[in-house]
């Protein structure tokens, strides 16, 4: 395995006592936008999605050398932080940082992503939302644009689907977006670096400070539209509805590991009391010494160790599956 050169930075649930850039709270106090970011309700639906679709997408990637950095705010609260550092410990790609509101912005996380980097000649950055998707070729296909003639560039993937999520149905639409959010990423040198944001906060802002290289050769995002996004009314989706078991199967064949099952488990399960230990030692006549013991041992691994990364996405599949397994002993109590 090469040294790290990628790194992804996802923003969950960040927040800021700066202006916000996004519509719905434009016009809202920082007491009224944190109120409406840390609502119980929009918590469970978003860490259902970075569980079952965010996450799933990059544990499958083909190439597993990159990192991710998730940004999530100070405040949020400590139930849902030891749901993340447990999400994180079976994932030893993922790094968290909670970060201050005061005065925020994501470029304040730049030293972090320079830290975590393994190379001081190019890199590249991209941006993901925490419940939107990759294609399971995204960070190899990255990784051939690292080549001198073009630090300095950014980089858009941009053709992909808009995937709607509403109720028990689901609908699939095909896009070409350039500079798109979902992947959008940054080619730096090492002589001065700079991340995707330190190029813009925005994604539509990209284009207006670098030259940015568009490919649309090949599927590349999964950018959703449900509920509780900022951005899902404006992106209508008017394809026939689908099933669970044919979205699934369509995603699969579009390049995409997502695990729509469950994702129908988790939003049928009734909001988790706590982290996922928590949860499991509500139920009767499982070994929790062991569960207990097991999650206490799951550390930090070296960079020899992330060389089995293929093992550890088996695992991975392994633990969402033995969760599903937990909600559906829940509904029959």
């Amino acid at each position: 395995m090469g040294r790290t050169r990628i790194v992804g930075i996802v923003r969950f649930s960040v927040l800021s006592t700066r202006p916000s850039p996004f519509h719905a709270y434009r016009e809202r106090t920082f007491e009224e936008i944190t109120a409406a970011i840390l609502d119980e309700a929009r918590l469970v639906e978003r860490f259902r999605l970075f569980e079952a679709i965010c996450l799933p997408a990059l544990d499958g990637q083909d190439d597993p050398d990159f990192q991710l950095l998730v940004v999530a705010p100070r405040l949020l609260p400590p139930r849902w932080k030891s749901r993340l550092a447990f999400l994180a410990s079976e994932r030893p790609y993922v790094r968290l940082h909670y970060a201050d509101e005061t005065d925020f912005l994501i470029a304040d996380c730049s030293k972090i992503v320079f830290d975590m980097l393994e190379t001081r000649g190019l890199f590249f950055t991209f941006r993901l939302d925490d419940d939107d998707a990759l294609a399971r070729t995204f960070v190899s296909r990255a990784r051939s644009y690292l080549v001198p003639p073009l630090a300095g560039h950014g980089l858009s993937f941009c053709k992909g689907y808009f995937f709607q999520i509403r109720d028990e149905a689901y609908r699939i639409s095909q896009q070409i977006r350039p500079n798109i959010g979902a992947g959008l990423g940054f080619i730096s040198s090492g002589r001065t670096p700079q991340t995707i944001f330190d190029i813009s906060e925005l994604h539509p802002g990209l284009p207006k400070r670098v030259p940015v290289i568009t490919d649309a050769t090949r599927d590349s995002f999964l950018v959703t539209a449900h509920g509780s996004n900022d951005s899902g009314k404006a992106r209508p989706v008017d394809e026939a509805p689908m099933s669970t078991e044919q979205a699934a199967k369509a995603l699969r064949q579009l390049g995409f590991t997502v695990e729509l099952e469950l994702l129908d488990h988790l939003r049928k399960m009734p909001p988790p009391a706590g982290s996922c230990l928590e949860l499991a030692k509500t139920l009767r006549g499982d070994p929790l010494d062991d569960l207990q013991r097991g999650l206490e041992g799951l550390t930090k691994p070296t960079r020899q160790q992330i060389a089995a990364r293929r093992a550890g996405r088996r695992q991975a599949r392994g633990w969402a599956r033995s969760f599903r397994d937990f909600g559906r002993r829940l509904l029959k109590r």
